[in-house]
């Protein structure tokens, strides 16, 4: 565990019941934690850790950048973990969470400005509907966040699990959602699987007018 003003970091079961305990019926981490950084696997049943990360999250409201990765969460895990939980100063999310279980909890924290997404195996996503207007980065696959990001002013974006195309699809959706920003892009990230083998991929997703550049 780490913790520092403002930080707070727990990686074991052990270190998440020792704050449990430690801060059992006071209010003091609501006032000193503004940084919660969760990096936990399922060493005990998912319901009671679920029910012990409700009770820290609960506890930690004013909190202004959240980090959640729990290896192996089903999305209906997530959803009653992320359930009715609001955090009015939330301006950083990064999380390995299921997509389909974000989509709420995203509806009411539109202030985010910097959201990192895992992996999305979904045919139709649902954060594609959402309106993430104050967005100034984003990290997250391929196949979901060009219309997230777009209307937003995005800065900086990094589009994951970039494959081998079938179409222009892919490279289409990169150049539009970027075209869309309200503010001049700085910086854009393009991981690729290991088979992508287009050598002129770069080329067709900068070049033309699709990307204007200040």
């Amino acid at each position: 565990m780490y913790s520092s003003v403002g930080v707070l970091a727990i990686t074991s079961d052990h270190q998440l019941d020792a704050v449990l305990t430690y801060h059992a019926g006071d209010k003091s981490l609501a006032y000193c934690v503004r940084t919660l950084d969760l990096h936990l696997s399922f060493q005990s049943s998912v319901p009671a850790l679920c029910c012990r990360l409700r009770r820290l999250l609960k506890q930690t409201t004013q909190i202004e950048e959240l980090i959640l990765d729990i290896p192996d969460i089903s999305a209906l895990d997530a959803q009653r973990l992320l359930r009715y939980l609001y955090f009015s100063n939330l301006e950083v999310f990064w999380t390995n969470f299921p997509h389909d279980a974000l989509f709420d909890f995203l509806v009411v924290h539109p202030r985010i400005i910097d959201l990192s997404l895992g992996f999305c195996s979904l045919h139709a996503c649902p954060l594609e509907t959402i309106a993430a207007s104050e967005l100034s980065g984003i990290r997250g696959p391929m196949s979901c966040i060009p219309r997230l990001i777009r209307g937003a002013p995005v800065r900086s974006a990094t589009f994951l699990d970039i494959g081998h195309p079938d179409g222009p699809h892919d490279i289409l959706g990169i150049s539009v959602a970027l075209r869309s920003s309200t503010a001049f892009i700085t910086r854009v990230h393009l991981e690729f699987r290991l088979f992508s083998l287009h050598r002129d991929l770069l080329r067709r997703v900068f070049e033309g007018p699709l990307i204007y550049y200040p």
